[in-house]
């Protein structure tokens, strides 16, 4: 089985769509249009048959993107944490000027 795979604009690194198929349905297959959220940018690519391939995507691509995404949400996390530690230094020093 392999999958078909889209190319980011931005990054120009590969993505998954999520869809599996065999190289004979792939062959017969009809799409006009498909969209894939990137795990790298996070646009939405909007992608037609001509420009994606079918590709056996391998184990360690995919646990390379897993890293990344898993880094990305770590990120995301530690920024609000930070963000919500300082919303009440802002309050109190609002208070203490009024």
């Amino acid at each position: 089985m392999s999958q078909v795979v889209i190319n980011c604009p931005s990054t120009h690194k590969d993505i998954p769509t999520g869809i599996d198929l065999d190289k004979a349905a792939w062959d017969s297959m009809k799409l006009d249009q498909g969209a894939t959220q990137c795990l790298w940018c996070g646009e939405l690519h909007v992608w037609s048959k001509q420009q994606a391939r079918l590709e056996e995507f391998a184990v360690a691509e995919e646990a390379e993107v897993s890293e990344e995404t898993e880094q990305t949400e770590k990120t995301v996390k530690l920024e609000k944490a930070r963000k919500s530690e300082e919303a009440p230094v802002v309050t109190e020093r609002l208070a203490a000027s009024n």
